[in-house]
Order: C-alpha cells, then sequence, then structure tokens
C-alpha cells in the first residue's frame, strides 16, 4: 500500500493502523525496501551505464507522462534522444573536459579542448562532446592572445554539429548567440539566445551570456535579471558571480561590485577576464595603489614589460604629461594593450584620444563595446561623433530595429 505521507488516506480508519502507517520506523522501512528492491533490480556493471540511463529515462517519462501532459510525439523524441549510448571512454573524456571548461583559465580551456575532442574522435555522433568543446572554444579568445575570429568559427562549427546530431541543445543556441555577440551581430545573437532558453530554461550559463548581452546594448534591468536567473540556477560558478559583479557595477552599486568579485576570486575564477571591470572600480573608489597592483596584473597577463603599466599610472598621476605619455602606449610594441589605454584615457576624460585611437579597435573587434554605456563614459555620448562610432559597432541598426535604450533615448 501507499504510505499515508504520501497523501493516501487508508479506508481503515483504525487509529491504531493509522499511527502505523504514519510512524517514522514505518516510513523508514517502507524506504529501505523500495531502496534494496531498485538496487536488486539495476544493478549493472559498468559497461552498461548507457542501457541503465536509457531505461531510467524510459521509466521517468512515461511515469511523468500524465502529469505533464505530454504529446506522443514529445515522448518519442525524448526517448529517441536518450537512446544514444556514446562509447564509456569517449563519455569519461566528455566528463572531464566539461570539468576543466568550468575551472577557466586558459590552461584548463586548452585541456577541455583536447579532451573534447578526443570523445569527439572516439564517437562522432556524441552531441555533448560537441556541445562542451563548442563552449570552450567560445570562451577561449578571452583567455588568451590567439585570433577570436578563427577561434569563434571552431566554435560555431562544433555548435552546429551538436545542433545536428540533438537539435533540443539550447546550449548549442547559446554558444552561437554568445560567438555572434562578440562579433557585433547583435539581431542573430539575440535570435540565437531566444531559441537556447526556449529550449533549456534552466541552464545557468544561457542566463548568463544572455544578461551580458542586455548589459551590452543597455538595458541593464534584463541584464540584472537573466544574472540573478544565472546565480540562482548555478550558486558556485566563478563566471556567473564575476558576471554578477559586473552587472552591480554598470548599476553603480559599487560596494556589492566588490563583494561579488570576491566570491568569483574564491570560486577559483580566472581573474584576467574581470580585470578592467575591476580597474573600474578601484577608480571610483579612489583606491589607486590597488589599481597600480591591477595594471601590473593586466601587463603580465597580455605579455608586456612593466614599463607598460608604469606609463599608464604615470598617466593618471601626471597630468602634464598626459597626452605624450598616451601616445607613447600607441606603438606597436604595446599593441596587445590598446583596449585598456582606451578604457583609461575614457576615465580621464580624454575625448580627443579616445576617438583617435577608437578604429584601430573597431578593425580587430577588440573594442569593449560594453564600457560605451557606464557612467564615465558620458562625454564621448555627449561627442557629435558617437553617432559613427555606434554606427560602426552595430548598435545603431539595432536600437533602430529594437529599441533605444532609456540612457540614449
Amino acid at each position: 500500500g501507499i504510505p499515508a505521507w504520501r497523501g493516501y488516506r487508508p479506508l481503515n480508519r483504525e487509529p491504531f493502523l493509522n499511527t502505523i502507517l504514519a510512524s517514522k520506523a514505518y516510513r523508514r522501512l517502507y524506504s529501505q525496501r523500495r531502496l534494496k528492491r531498485w538496487r536488486e533490480e539495476n544493478h549493472r556493471p559498468a559497461n552498461d551505464l548507457f542501457a541503465l540511463q536509457v531505461e531510467l529515462s524510459r521509466s521517468i517519462v512515461f511515469a511523468l507522462r500524465s502529469a505533464m501532459a505530454l504529446h506522443n510525439g514529445q515522448i518519442s523524441s525524448i526517448l529517441e534522444r536518450s537512446a544514444h549510448r556514446a562509447d564509456l571512454d569517449a563519455y569519461h573524456l566528455y566528463l572531464q573536459g566539461k570539468f576543466h571548461w568550468h575551472r577557466r583559465g586558459e590552461e584548463p580551456i586548452r585541456e577541455s579542448i583536447a579532451l573534447c575532442e578526443k570523445a569527439c574522435t572516439r564517437d562522432p555522433t556524441f552531441a555533448q562532446a560537441h556541445l562542451t568543446l563548442a563552449k570552450a572554444y567560445s570562451v577561449l579568445p578571452f583567455y588568451s592572445n590567439q585570433s577570436r575570429e578563427a577561434l569563434f568559427e571552431k566554435a560555431q562549427s562544433a555548435a552546429l554539429r551538436a545542433l545536428e546530431l540533438d537539435g533540443s541543445l539550447g546550449e548549442a543556441h547559446s554558444v552561437l548567440g554568445f560567438t555572434n555577440m562578440h562579433m557585433w551581430n547583435w539581431i542573430t545573437a539575440e535570435q540565437e539566445y531566444k531559441w537556447a532558453i526556449e529550449l533549456d530554461t534552466n541552464d545557468p550559463t544561457v542566463h548568463q551570456w544572455y544578461g551580458q548581452f542586455f548589459a551590452i546594448v543597455g538595458f541593464l534591468d534584463k541584464s540584472y535579471e537573466h544574472v540573478m536567473i544565472a546565480r540562482d540556477l548555478d550558486p558556485i560558478s566563478s563566471p556567473i558571480y564575476g558576471r554578477l559583479a559586473v552587472t552591480y557595477l554598470h548599476r553603480g552599486e559599487n560596494e556589492l561590485a566588490e563583494e561579488h568579485f570576491r566570491i568569483a576570486d574564491a570560486l577559483g575564477g580566472a581573474r584576467q577576464t574581470l580585470i578592467e571591470a575591476y580597474i573600474l572600480l578601484m577608480w571610483r573608489l579612489k583606491r589607486f595603489a590597488e589599481l597600480k597592483q591591477l595594471l601590473s596584473e593586466l601587463g603580465r597577463y597580455l605579455g608586456l614589460d612593466d614599463k607598460w603599466a608604469k606609463t599608464l599610472m604615470e598617466v593618471i598621476e601626471a597630468p602634464e604629461k598626459r597626452n605624450s605619455l598616451l601616445r607613447s602606449l600607441c606603438t606597436p610594441e604595446f599593441a596587445p594593450g590598446l583596449s585598456p589605454v582606451f578604457g583609461i584615457s575614457m576615465l580621464l576624460g580624454e575625448t580627443e584620444f579616445g576617438f583617435s585611437i577608437v578604429n584601430r579597435l573597431i578593425e580587430d573587434k577588440t573594442f569593449v563595446v560594453e564600457t560605451l554605456l557606464v557612467p564615465e563614459a558620458e562625454h564621448l555620448r555627449r561627442d557629435p561623433r558617437f553617432t559613427n562610432l555606434i554606427k560602426s559597432v552595430g548598435l545603431y541598426d539595432y536600437w533602430e530595429r529594437t529599441s533605444w535604450p532609456a540612457l540614449l533615448a
């Protein structure tokens, strides 16, 4: 029989029997017997792992069929997808690759790529391995100096292969959204994110990246909403806490931004992708000793010698030499550091210098579009050349087709 605590009301109203049915001892015995029976029925050697997964998937789907009111076609689709049995070694390689992807940092991501490529070689029809490979390629440009265009191409190719094998993978659409977002194809990126959420509304990375999209295009309330959903879905993700810190920074909530930067660090995040945002926070809080340390850290990450960070700090501290010092940082020797140089010039209100170098950043798509909408960029937004700037990164057309953010309306 079904115990009383499951909602069953016994026909026999005998108080003594009801007491037994509701007792902790009975519940414990009932649970132990069910667990023992489950173990006996589902005991499998390791090489039957996927057979067990299929059986469990079928049991769960059929058990929930009436409650979920699924159509026969939907049930067939779920069972068809669950029926694929990956090579066990490929599955292990995929799990390891997924683990390293979550760690972030250049070395872990390259390890993730190597492992997922091995998994795809062992089992070319393993959609999840192709998906994780796509995710690893998509974030590698932000942890290395490798060409983002070439890596994004590989990411999109792997994502499309994953969708070819399993069209229900929302995360694959999120990779296409993420790469298109960073190539400034805003309409395409937004459509891919919408598809991703429609297919998998509970994937934290989808909401994290969609939140980043809304921050870049100037809709901070929507950005905050999606990043908070991502945090609730995965409360131990360093990249999500890092994104939440940047979201608070955009909202002007500096204490919360600093708190969430610390959490991201404590969870083992790779600091380099957040350094420029953290520099902005230190600037706002006027903690220049820490700002100097961050510039040195950023210079090392970019492969620049100490002269670069020292010169940039001197730009901040010596207004009378500012123009000549900024120009000295625009040489080929310091090319990898041009984006943070633009950021510092923006903080200092050096409008002419900022517009003089922005086209170089736009050409190779290393320009951080998100910086255009922070409060410190108001002097850029007031300049007549701002319209051409947002046209060159595709935002003008996007806003014309959708709506303009309140900041610019």
